[in-house]
């Protein structure tokens, strides 16, 4: 009896623990990303701060050279993620 009651509130108990975490909106998303790129273009965030980000999956280092920041710029950024001073 015991255990059917266990296994009668673990199976009530399952939809809660089972359900996939909520996904941010894509709006959501997106205003961070612009947010945050602004940031870079206006030099207000360090080199630690971008590989965070990119790290976080906020943006891209595509995204970087779509907003203008110069190739020679996000070539250093990657040399500097695989370095060994990360």
């Amino acid at each position: 009896m015991l255990l059917f009651l266990v296994l009668l509130l673990f199976l009530r108990l399952l939809p809660l623990i089972a359900a996939p975490p909520v996904a941010p909106t894509y709006q959501r998303t997106t205003a961070d990303k612009s947010i945050e790129i602004q940031k870079v273009l206006a030099q207000q965030v360090g080199i630690q701060d971008i590989i965070d980000r990119i790290n976080q999956r906020l943006y891209t280092y595509d995204d970087l050279e779509a907003a203008g920041v110069p190739k020679r710029i996000v070539t250093s950024f990657k040399h500097y993620q695989k370095s060994e001073y990360y």
